[in-house]
Order: C-alpha cells, then sequence, then structure tokens
C-alpha cells in the first residue's frame, strides 16, 4: 500500500487503516447527497460488501496488487462438505488462514476479467508503471479528506470498475447512477492539492461476463465540472451537519413530485 505525503506531516505514523480514518472521503460525500442521515448510519455499522462488490475487489487485488491477492485469497479448488467430519476440518484449517475465500468459478471469472484488462493494449499501457492503491490525505475547502487511487502514474488516476455494460452508452448510464463524475472530480482536486499536478482521470470500464469487453474512457470538462459541484455541494452539507450536530433525512414536508419523462413513455 502506497500513502502520498500529506498537507500537514503527521508526528506519528498512521496506526489505522483508509476506512477507519475519521477524514470525509467521496463515498461519504455520495451519502451525504442522499441524506446525512445515511451518511451517519454508516459511520455507525459495519462496512458491508455485496456479491458484486466482493468481485470487484478481487479484480482490483489480482489486476493491480497480484502479491497482495495471493496474500489474502484462497481458491478452493475441492467442494468441501461441511456435513462430514473431514469437511469441518477442511474447512476450519481454511478459516484458520484468515483469507477470503473463493470458489473455482469465483476465481475463474475473478481470472477472465483480470486477463481481459491485462491483455487490453490501451488498459496494459496505463497499467505498465505507477502506484496501486494510493491513499491521500489532504484538505478541500478547509476540511479534512482522503482518497484512495486504483492507479497513479505521472499526472494520471485511473479507475478500473467492473461493470455490466463497458459501451460508452453503457458506462455513461454507470457514470449518471453511481455519480461518477464526483469521484473523477474529487480525486483530481485531492491529489493536485497534495501538488501531484494530477491532469486527467481515466476509466478502465470492464464487463464481468464474456468476453469481458473494456471501454477505456474520460469525461467531458462540462462534466466534470458538474462532478466537482457535486461534491462541493455535499461538503457544505457535510460542514454544516458538523456545526449544528443534525444529520437529517429527508424533507418533513409534504412534497409535489413529478415524474421523470421516461415514466409516461408508452411500450411500442
Amino acid at each position: 500500500m502506497n500513502t502520498a505525503v500529506i498537507e500537514q506531516p503527521q508526528t506519528k505514523p498512521a496506526t489505522v487503516g483508509y476506512f477507519e480514518r475519521p477524514e470525509i472521503n467521496c463515498s461519504g460525500l455520495k451519502l451525504i447527497l442522499q441524506s446525512p442521515a445515511h451518511f451517519k448510519h454508516a459511520q455507525t455499522s459495519p462496512r458491508v460488501e455485496t456479491k458484486a462488490m466482493q468481485i470487484g475487489t478481487a479484480v482490483h487485488a489480482l489486476t493491480l496488487e497480484p502479491v497482495k491477492f495471493a496474500q489474502d485469497y484462497t481458491v478452493l479448488l475441492d467442494d468441501i462438505d461441511k456435513r462430514t467430519k473431514a469437511g469441518k476440518e477442511a474447512w476450519a484449517a481454511l478459516e484458520a488462514q484468515n483469507k477470503i475465500l473463493l470458489t473455482r468459478d469465483e476465481f475463474e471469472q475473478i481470472k477472465n476479467i483480470s486477463e481481459a484488462v491485462k491483455t487490453h493494449p490501451t488498459a496494459e499501457k496505463i497499467l505498465e508503471f505507477g502506484f496501486a492503491e494510493l491513499e491521500i490525505y489532504t484538505q478541500i475547502q478547509g476540511v479534512p479528506a482522503k482518497a484512495k487511487m486504483d492507479w497513479y502514474r505521472k499526472g494520471i488516476i485511473a479507475d478500473l470498475k467492473t461493470t455490466d455494460d463497458s459501451s460508452p452508452a453503457g458506462f455513461a448510464r454507470a457514470c449518471a447512477k453511481y455519480r461518477y463524475a464526483m469521484q473523477a472530480a474529487w480525486y483530481l482536486d485531492c491529489a493536485n492539492a497534495q501538488g501531484m499536478q494530477a491532469r486527467e482521470f481515466i476509466f478502465i470500464a470492464v464487463e464481468k461476463s464474456a468476453p469481458y469487453c473494456i471501454g477505456i474512457y474520460t469525461l467531458d470538462d462540462e462534466t466534470l465540472e458538474r462532478g466537482r459541484n457535486d461534491y462541493r455541494r455535499a461538503l457544505a452539507m457535510y460542514q454544516r451537519c458538523l456545526e449544528t450536530g443534525v444529520w437529517h433525512g429527508y424533507s418533513t414536508n409534504i412534497e409535489t413530485l413529478t415524474l421523470p419523462t421516461w415514466a409516461f413513455k408508452q411500450a411500442a
């Protein structure tokens, strides 16, 4: 794991992991935009990964940090019948390794996705050299901030995304749904706050099923600025909540809804 030089050097090395540190990150800001109550709840609840998130994390490890993958994961080459004594003993021995267990099928999927990225001519060039999982601790608008970049090299931040559809239209929808523009702006601004002169944010989007097609994307300036406005709005909300101690949910007023245009489209 690599850690960028922080804005105000610490007198002692960090003793807690990235996720346990108190600085706000982009994921937290996205929750703030949903509602401060959602953010506050996440702060006091165990971090739970869905199966899709677990696969994505494993793909990151195998592709960007293969040594770490070998340290953290074990592949189950054979089915284990935990109803038998031998099966229980074998399972207990695996659990004692304190590693993440993957089935043969899960590993095959993860390996295929990773190989697609490693053999893609553009992705391979981007990931030819650089730093994986680079952590940044800084300040944005006076607020302690953090970011953890998938990959950094010579002013370029690369983010590896596993997705169902990596086509331009499909990944554009994912960018809108998951606020990827907000993430890109946040990471660039955090890096530049540290003097890293980050000039470009690149998405490497790889599909999770065969033929594991890949799209390489950047965002236009207008989209990136909208993402920047989103995180600034979230930061302002976060600061108000810190000042007031009130982490509100949705409006307490009776609101009038307008449905989106697509809701009225008739099937052909």
